[in-house]
């Protein structure tokens, strides 16, 4: 399910926290869903042309499908209206992405 997945998604996050250098453990890393809206920016873009991870800063972890799946992300599929990105970054960075 969508939950034992994010649960497990948590998890190694926590654990790769624990792991990071200490400068880096101390920025606010969050896990937000961003739902791609007809008319979005993302909407008929990949990955890569939305430029999330490299003008944002952030991580998609994951893309929910309208069938309600949980997958890996593609970064060169498009996303469609309705897809939800699983997201993590440091929270400036994230609420600079949620903004558009």
């Amino acid at each position: 399910s969508i939950d034992t997945d994010l649960e497990a998604f948590g998890a190694a996050l926590a654990c790769q926290q624990a792991e990071a250098p200490e400068d880096y453990a101390q920025e606010e890393m969050i896990l937000r869903r961003l739902v791609v809206a007809e008319g979005s920016p993302f909407s008929g873009k990949s990955l890569v042309q939305c430029g999330i991870r490299n003008r944002y800063h952030c991580l998609v972890a994951g893309v929910e499908k309208q069938d309600g799946d949980l997958h890996v992300p593609d970064a060169h599929i498009p996303l469609e209206p309705g897809d939800v990105l699983w997201i993590v970054g440091e929270k400036q960075d994230m609420d600079v992405l949620m903004a558009l």
